[in-house]
């Protein structure tokens, strides 16, 4: 199985057959979302900045999302993970859909 990763800002400008493996499926009986088969979605670094700093990844980091905030508070003196936290989340989810083990 291979990760790979996808934020929400462009998951819409992926090819149409690639978005159906995003869609939720419902259980009428459970009230529940799930995932398709072999799908999972994960939120990455919860309780750090990491995830959350940048919409994107690798060494350029051209898309900064919460950088700017993050890096006021740290030159501040707060710390990273410890008194500044990220609570990324799984965006296809309603509040109370998500969970964290």
């Amino acid at each position: 199985m291979h990760n790979y990763t996808v934020y929400k800002s462009c998951v819409y400008e992926l090819m149409p057959c690639t978005i159906i493996y995003y869609r939720l499926k419902y259980d009428v009986a459970t009230k529940h979302f799930s995932n398709n088969t072999n799908v999972n979605m994960i939120s990455p670094d919860f309780g750090g900045t990491r995830a959350i700093e940048y919409m994107s990844t690798g060494l350029l980091n051209l898309d900064p999302y919460l950088n700017e905030m993050i890096k006021y508070f740290v030159d501040r003196g707060y710390k990273r993970g410890e008194s500044i936290r990220g609570a990324p989340y799984d965006w296809r989810l309603a509040g109370g859909e998500n969970s964290y083990s």
